[in-house]
């Protein structure tokens, strides 16, 4: 039988998120692991016409929001700045993620990468990626000679 020696920070990963960031000033409480990465909330549906996202990105500028399609990937990428008045302060916890963020998402076939639309509001970025119209069956007329 082996014999462990228990310790009370052996389970400190396990416990953060109900006693908050008290150990280690280099973790973020908001599930993202550290302070240089993040990945935003993203919903996404489909209607008829377009393939609906919505990303979450409070205190990020449009300016700071990079969004390219490329060999049918969605790539959104950016980055939120932490706020000023953190340099000298101790923080005790800390549940908004800051740094760079980047999400890829691959693409139907049915997707028009020339018509997309992109809104931000209230921190929601918004992209509308129109779909290609429906090719109808083309009737081929038989001629009898």
């Amino acid at each position: 039988m082996t014999i462990f020696r228990w310790s009370p920070m052996q389970d400190r990963d396990k416990k953060a998120p109900y006693y908050g960031n008290y150990y280690n000033e280099d973790e973020c409480d908001c599930g993202c692991d550290t302070f240089d990465s993040w990945n935003p909330s993203t919903d996404i549906y489909n209607t008829k016409d377009s393939l609906v996202f919505l990303v979450e990105l409070p205190g990020v500028s449009k300016e700071e929001v990079n969004i390219e399609i490329k060999e049918g990937i969605l790539v959104i990428s950016g980055h939120r700045k932490r706020e000023s008045e953190y340099e000298n302060a101790k923080i005790y916890t800390n549940e908004r993620c800051n740094g760079k963020f980047y999400r890829a998402f691959r693409l139907p076939k049915d997707i028009d990468s020339e018509k997309v639309e992109a809104t931000m509001k209230d921190g929601i970025l918004e992209l509308k990626l129109g779909k290609h119209e429906e090719q109808k069956p083309k009737q081929i007329k038989i001629d009898v000679q």
